[in-house]
């Protein structure tokens, strides 16, 4: 038996992933599917959602609630975005996938900048593009 093993990611995953993309850290939810990370954002349900669409992700040590974001005015400059859906993924044996979203989430912020009127202002980078997309997150829909 080997000092140091790496669980491999099932094929029928890593066939979902782009050109490039490269698996980070994986785990299973109690009814059967997996929650991937890879350095493009975090496969759920066989989606993926990319880092710069996830607002919070938070860790209970059980459940990992992720919230993602959704263009509400996408004809504004900056694109508006508010919190959309937050997904409550339990784990089991989460190994190093919490931390590897935590890195990720925080890691693709460059700037983040609080509003006069409530709204924030957020420079990101997107995995696999050039230079920085800024949004304006609002607290609520509108």
């Amino acid at each position: 038996m080997a000092f140091w093993s790496r669980r491999m990611l099932p094929k029928a995953y890593r066939e979902l992933f782009a050109p490039g993309e490269r698996t980070l850290a994986w785990a299973a939810r109690p009814e059967g599917s997996l929650v991937v990370a890879t350095n493009l954002g975090l496969w759920v349900d066989r989606a993926r959602i990319g880092w710069h669409e996830i607002t919070k992700a938070v860790w209970d040590g059980s459940t990992l609630v992720v919230t993602v974001s959704e263009v509400v005015d996408d004809s504004a400059d900056p694109v508006v975005v508010a919190d959309s859906a937050h997904l409550k993924l339990v784990l089991i044996d989460p190994g190093h996938l919490p931390h590897q979203v935590r890195l990720r989430v925080t890691g693709s912020i460059v700037r983040s900048e609080e509003q006069p009127d409530g709204s924030r202002l957020v420079g990101r980078r997107m995995p696999g593009v050039d230079g920085v997309a800024w949004t304006r997150w609002t607290p609520t829909r509108r």
